[in-house]
């Protein structure tokens, strides 16, 4: 028989080290910003959109539109 498997909680042998060809940035503290750091969600107006105070990357916004228009037809078909 072959042994169990065991559930990844031991971590006795280390990861694989990372390949050469992976660069990763130089980690700056204090130096660099996020963009939404400033932004306070609390703050946010009822019925304001959210989107108008937060920077949101363009896939992310495009995905939103995809959701928005999903449900927008569904809502609208199923009401009649």
């Amino acid at each position: 028989m072959s042994e169990p498997c065991r559930g990844g909680s031991d971590r006795s042998t280390p990861p694989p080290p990372r390949p050469h060809s992976v660069v990763l940035p130089p980690i700056t503290r204090g130096q660099e910003r996020h963009p939404n750091q400033e932004v306070v969600l609390d703050e946010v107006a009822e019925g304001e959109m959210v989107e108008k105070n937060l920077v949101i990357p363009d896939e992310m916004m495009h995905f939103l539109n995809q959701v928005s228009n999903l449900a927008y037809s569904s809502d609208c078909c199923t009401l009649g």
